[in-house]
């Protein structure tokens, strides 16, 4: 039994590695082509990942919030709308999903919708989740409430070091646009954002080397 949890480790270990290598490339080759202008981008980032079709298996979840967070960062954010809306499937990857695009569109820009359509991914997998979902939920629910700050609700610290958390170990992509978001919402609730604003930079940075 322990030389079977060991293998597992060792296997969990390698596909974290083998991911982080995947997005760097990958991002590393979307932001070559944004710096070259024109449609190289979006291109660039369909060879990266493809687009979801049909019901998104739990398996896409890591890979299409890649996807969505690339999209932010190149601008396409038309794309982030209607590829969100037409998701179907498992209702914590739907609602984890669709928060995430949101959250990606409100780390570019301010529109109503953007932060309905979070609230609403946050409240359909509170009602519609099951016990077992607490972790999803909470999840969600806190980015939700981070969120509020863009219409200067005060946001606790201790829930922001919280999804401040979460962001640094996300995706290559997703991490850039969560701390975005973080600055954006500091920022709106007179929160100083410079710390969330040169990590993102950072990161950005680093997929250009």
């Amino acid at each position: 039994m322990l030389q079977g949890a060991i293998i597992g480790l060792v296997v969990g270990l390698v596909m974290v590695v083998v991911r982080a290598v995947q997005q760097k490339k990958g991002g590393g080759k979307v932001l070559a082509a944004l710096r070259e202008g024109g449609p190289n981008a979006r291109a660039a980032l369909d060879s990266y990942v493809a687009p979801a079709g049909g019901k998104v298996p739990m398996r896409r979840l890591l890979e299409l919030m890649e996807r969505t967070s690339w999209l932010a960062i190149i601008g396409d954010y038309d794309a982030i709308e209607s590829e969100a809306a037409a998701m179907d499937g498992n209702l914590s990857v739907v609602c984890q999903l669709r928060a995430h695009a949101a959250a990606a569109l409100l780390a570019h820009r301010t529109e109503p919708r953007d932060l309905e359509a979070l609230r609403a991914a946050a409240h359909r997998m509170e009602t519609e989740g099951g016990a077992m979902m607490g972790l999803v939920k909470g999840q969600l629910r806190d980015l939700a409430t981070v969120a509020g700050g863009l219409q200067q609700l005060p946001i606790d610290m201790t829930l922001l070091g919280k999804v401040h958390g979460r962001a640094r170990q996300s995706g290559k992509g997703a991490k850039i646009v969560l701390l975005r978001f973080l600055a954006r919402c500091a920022e709106a609730a007179n929160i100083d954002p410079t710390e969330f604003r040169r990590e993102a930079e950072i990161a950005l940075s680093e997929l250009q080397r």
